[in-house]
């Protein structure tokens, strides 16, 4: 979502995990009733645009932040 109410497709820089984060490789997500919503700019809630919908997914980690989540990994 590039501003309220509009939107596309491109790509975006690869983010880099914080502390007790985990970088997930998605290879499938789902598109939610909330997912349009925000879309069309109709949730209630403020966005920082560019903002990539998307509540769940299914990937491989592939980066592990710093921290005690990382023992896990």
């Amino acid at each position: 979502i590039t501003a309220n109410g509009k939107y596309g497709f491109g790509q975006q820089p690869k983010p880099k995990p914080g502390p007790n984060q985990v970088l997930i490789k998605v290879d499938s997500a789902a598109l939610n009733p909330s997912d349009i919503l925000f879309m069309r700019g109709l949730y209630n809630i403020k966005l920082k645009y560019p903002y990539t919908p998307g509540w769940e997914g299914s990937g491989t980690v592939v980066e592990v932040g710093t921290g005690i989540l990382a023992s896990y990994f």
